[in-house]
């Protein structure tokens, strides 16, 4: 789809704790950004997930879980799109697809452009779980 000459455009992050980085650890706080650019008036901007991960809905801000907050922030024809989500578990991790879509009248949805992005989430052993280290040898 097209827009004053310009198609329409996703870009996808994924950030940690305001840093954007590749090792996103359980517990930590990570946000999943969506930018779109030349929108028209009638399209509409979504984050999902496959099951069993809630399905995020952009402009009504539909979370089905405490721990994902979904910011909507649009300007002209263009739109940012921010999923946060608080302590992030092992079971959160897959791939996050963002669309942008026109709805139908008639019921359903046409589908302009889409972008997905996979979250890997690392899990660490706590403390107490015996760890092996070298030491330097002996002098």
């Amino acid at each position: 789809m097209v827009v004053n000459g310009e198609p329409v455009a996703l870009q996808v992050f994924i950030g940690v704790e305001q840093a954007y980085s590749r090792i996103i650890k359980e517990g930590d706080d990570v946000n999943l950004r969506c930018v779109a650019t030349n929108l028209q008036s009638n399209h509409a901007v979504e984050w999902s997930a496959r099951d069993p991960l809630p399905t995020l809905i952009g402009d009504t801000g539909t979370v089905n879980n405490d721990r994902f907050k979904l910011v909507s922030s649009p300007f002209g024809n263009h739109q940012v799109l921010d999923i946060s989500i608080q302590g992030v578990l092992r079971g959160d991790a897959g791939d996050y697809v963002c669309t942008v879509y026109e709805p139908i009248q008639t019921g359903g949805r046409v589908i302009v452009t889409s972008s997905s992005v996979t979250l890997s989430v690392f899990h660490f052993p706590d403390e107490s779980f015996p760890m092996c280290s070298l030491l330097d040898p002996p002098q």
